[in-house]
């Protein structure tokens, strides 16, 4: 019994390492100075450039993508293999979405060659009655 004492006592942490970690000051001086620096160049974008609807929706966009990351992981992974197991088999056996998939990888590159190919397609004068 002695023994297992020991070996108690001797796993039992002792010192510093005995209580919680605590946020260290550092980490939230960073923390701030990203904060700040990231509403001051959106305040800077909004202000003196027009660019803010792109730059506010790119980062709406990436807040959307956070958001479904997240709530992704709070999803048990049973109910996120039962949804994968169910929608396996109705994704392959369309041929539909794969030719959708081919379609929307190839319109940009279409779309770009057709602005080359005819550049006097591309003018912003309104079409003559």
């Amino acid at each position: 019994m002695n023994g297992q004492a020991t070996i108690a006592k001797e796993r039992a942490p002792e010192g510093p390492a005995a209580e919680p970690p605590s946020v260290e000051l550092a980490f939230i001086v960073n923390l701030l100075v990203i904060l700040m620096f990231g509403v001051g160049l959106s305040g800077w974008i909004l202000y003196y450039t027009d660019w803010f609807p792109v730059v506010g929706g790119l980062l709406t966009l990436g807040g959307l993508f956070s958001w479904f990351a997240f709530v992704g992981k709070i999803v048990p992974e049973e109910v996120v293999k039962g949804l994968q197991v169910k929608a396996q088999p109705r994704a392959s056996a369309r041929r539909s979405i794969d030719h959708c998939t081919v379609e929307l990888q190839l319109a940009p590159g279409v779309e770009a060659a057709g602005r080359f190919a005819f550049p006097e397609r591309r003018s912003r004068a309104p079409c003559p009655p």
